[in-house]
């Protein structure tokens, strides 16, 4: 294996060695698990650190990958973990990887590259249909196509009519055309059509075949049943991630399409365009429900990034802020590649009768290399004295809370319980702030705000409602997004609405008049049932809105469409289970 960097990857040796030059004793090695791969092959990769001054020392690692298009990235951020499993599913080539090995107590630092060689899986001029390590997935593999010009695979049941179309994909002239096939029930044979669009003319590659296999009888999927399917629709895909347990898909006539089994031990947030998933999981270290990873996987339930709670804690102290504990609720990908996402803070403070363990949130966006470029805390900017509306607290152990990390302390006031973060349409980005019954606007500008608060929407705050209704406000919400049409959506658990009157969880459109002040409600829908907890909202490009009821009665959820009017036109029940978020899609790669 030559031992060779990039241009890229001798920039980062030189600045991480800059810093780690008190202790020339730290080396680390680099193996991988094959010699050589093609296309989507996972490559895992073993650090091997030692300090000859130390022989008991400990380290964590740092895996960034690159190739000769694109400057090197970070893969897995800084942990103990000291493999990283890589698939390169996109392209054959030449590519670095690289790993800093840290040493735990001295921050003395050793970086090491190699390069790495993916094959194409095309010989001739005909595609190549692959199997993947899921059976519902394949992947299809065409030889090069001019450049300047789009390539695309369309694929249907071979006893059907209906095309599934995965995204363009630009052509380079030189390196084969990769797809990750997804969307296919089980058990069920597909015909696979390539084409490339050059300006207007269109070719098509040879037909291929593919055969799906059935779900693995170790795979346990949720119970789910489809008591109001929907023959047409123009968002064909349920994606379910249940609070524990393996997200899945469905039609919406109720077939499975697709699951994640890499995903049990955490849930899902947000499917990203392009065909990836993120979501927030416990990490390696034995406590249940610690949530302090943030990892993005592929169609065929590759991991594709990863950071945590102590990588980004690491970031945010140098900036001068607090550490987080946990990252939870949130993960989304920005267009720029950016994440945004929530993580927990947890202090010791006096919120008006005396010292208390408090948890509030922060708001985080990393840059495409897992580096902060944005962090709002909570204790910065809200009053500490404005008590959770409902009095809520964190037991050490209860669900819903992150795990405590304060000595003493077993017990702790739930202050905030920020459940979403969203980009809106002018650059800035709300979040969801649940036991306070609001939602803030906050300066961001494109990444280049300062964090003030720009309004605050909920009871007794900035904007003024036209509504007959006797209690128009959400209470307690969840998924607060802004549509494409400027219409901000949320799920309305309605705790403290329905402590005070009764009733039912609510999902809602608002129009919001940003410069008088004024909020409208556009849709206020009663759900017919209370729905304690999660739950989110999406308005659908037919017009209809899709709302998730994730927990009901304790045990179970439900995905429901409803038209402007009110009908229900859908409905997905998971009667044994609690769900955190569902999305409907046009497609698993992302296209709603």
């Amino acid at each position: 294996m030559r031992k060779i960097l990039s241009r890229a990857a001798w920039l980062g040796l030189a600045t991480i060695s800059s810093l780690g030059m008190m202790s020339a004793s730290v080396t680390v090695h680099l193996t991988p698990s094959v010699g050589t791969a093609p296309v989507g092959t996972t490559v895992t990769w073993t650090a091997t650190a030692t300090d000859s001054a130390n022989s008991s020392a400990s380290f964590t690692y740092q895996f960034s990958v690159g190739s000769s298009a694109s400057s090197l990235q970070v893969r897995r951020d800084f942990s103990s973990v000291n493999q990283f499993p890589w698939t390169e599913a996109d392209q054959e080539g030449m590519y670095d990887i690289q790993v800093v090995a840290k040493e735990s107590s001295s921050s003395a630092t050793a970086t090491t590259a190699e390069t790495f060689i993916i094959t194409s899986r095309v010989t001739g001029s005909s595609p190549v249909v692959s199997a993947t390590g899921h059976p519902l997935v394949a992947l299809y593999s065409a030889p090069p196509c001019p450049s300047g010009a789009s390539a695309q695979v369309q694929f249907r049941r071979t006893a059907g009519t209906y095309w599934w179309v995965t995204p363009l994909k630009p052509c380079n002239g030189t390196t084969s055309m990769n797809f990750y096939i997804a969307g296919m029930k089980p058990s069920t044979q597909y015909l696979l059509q390539g084409y490339v669009y050059n300006g207007a003319h269109q070719s098509a590659n040879a037909p291929a075949y593919f055969t799906t296999g059935a779900v693995p009888s170790n795979v346990s999927i949720e119970n789910f049943d489809i008591s109001t399917p929907e023959q047409y629709t123009a968002s064909p895909i349920v994606l379910t991630s249940p609070t524990s347990g393996i997200p899945f898909a469905t039609d919406s006539v109720s077939t499975i399409m697709w699951y994640l089994p890499s995903a049990t031990n955490g849930y899902l947030t947000r499917p990203v365009p392009g065909g990836t998933f993120l979501g927030v999981f416990d990490d390696n270290s034995g406590i249940v429900g610690n949530r302090r990873l943030v990892r993005e996987f592929d169609l065929a339930g590759n991991l594709v990034r990863e950071t945590n709670a102590a990588a980004i804690s690491a970031q945010l102290t140098a900036r001068g802020t607090d550490p987080i504990t946990s990252i939870h609720h949130e993960a989304f990908r920005f267009p720029n590649g950016d994440t945004g996402m929530i993580g927990s803070v947890e202090k010791v403070t006096n919120q008006g009768s005396g010292t208390v363990d408090v948890v509030g949130d922060m708001a985080i966006v990393l840059d495409s290399n897992l580096q902060v470029k944005f962090f709002w805390n909570e204790f910065n900017e809200l009053n500490i004295m404005n008590q959770a509306v409902l009095h809520e607290t964190c037991v050490q152990g209860n669900a819903g809370c992150p795990h405590l990390y304060q000595p003493g302390y077993s017990v702790a006031n739930d202050w905030t319980h920020s459940n979403s973060l969203a980009p809106t349409p002018d650059g800035n980005l709300i979040i969801s702030i649940r036991h306070q019954d609001e939602v803030v606007k906050i300066d961001y500008n494109n990444g280049n705000g300062d964090g003030h608060i720009l309004w605050r929407l909920g009871r007794n705050h900035d904007f003024s409602v036209q509504s007959n209704n006797p209690y128009p406000w959400f209470t307690h919400q969840h998924d607060v997004t802004f549509q494409s049409n400027g219409i901000l959506t949320l799920f309305d658990n309605g705790n403290t609405r329905i402590a005070e009157y009764g009733g039912n969880s609510r999902g809602q459109a608002w129009q919001l008049d940003e410069t008088h002040m004024v909020a409208t409600p556009v849709l206020n829908l009663d759900m017919g049932v209370f729905s304690m907890a999660t739950g989110s909202a999406e308005l659908l490009s037919n017009g209809d809105y899709h709302f998730f009821l994730g927990f009901v009665n304790n045990d179970s959820s439900k995905s429901v469409e409803y038209n402007p009017s009110g009908a229900l036109q859908f409905e997905e029940d998971e009667p044994q289970d609690v769900g955190y978020r569902s999305f409907r899609m046009m497609t698993l790669y992302a296209e709603f």
